[in-house]
């Protein structure tokens, strides 16, 4: 196994996961403060008698609690997370030849395969 090539593989796959764990973050950081921030808002204007606008950061809130609900943004984010989190222990373990090369590679390809089928989709209730 070529060192700097497989390297280069894991390095590729913890920035791939980096920038998913960052995206993900961000998505739920988002919705959950955008909810808090609208139902807190909807309820302040419908004390002054706002009805209108506090419909309108309801119907904001409703969107976002939905957005969040059915694209799992924190279950994505911990997946990311444990995914990144491996893949650096893994290049770790290579750097310090804490591990033979084949059992690296049958350790990236089981870390890459976990990654595919745990990916959280949302069920669907029809």
């Amino acid at each position: 196994m070529d060192q700097p090539s497989f390297e280069n593989e894991v390095d590729s796959e913890i920035a791939f996961q980096k920038r998913w764990k960052t995206y993900c973050m961000l998505a739920y950081a988002v919705t959950t403060i955008g909810t808090i921030v609208l139902t807190t808002a909807s309820t302040i204007l419908a004390a002054f008698a706002e009805s209108g606008y506090a419909a309108i950061c309801a119907a904001v809130a409703t969107v976002l609690i939905g957005t969040e609900k059915s694209l799992l943004f924190r279950e994505k984010w911990k997946l990311h997370l444990i995914i990144f989190t491996r893949l650096k222990a893994l290049k770790r373990r290579v750097l310090h030849s804490k591990i033979d090369p084949a059992q690296a590679v049958e350790e990236l390809n089981r870390v890459l395969e976990n990654y595919s089928s745990e990916l959280p989709i949302a069920e669907r209730n029809e």
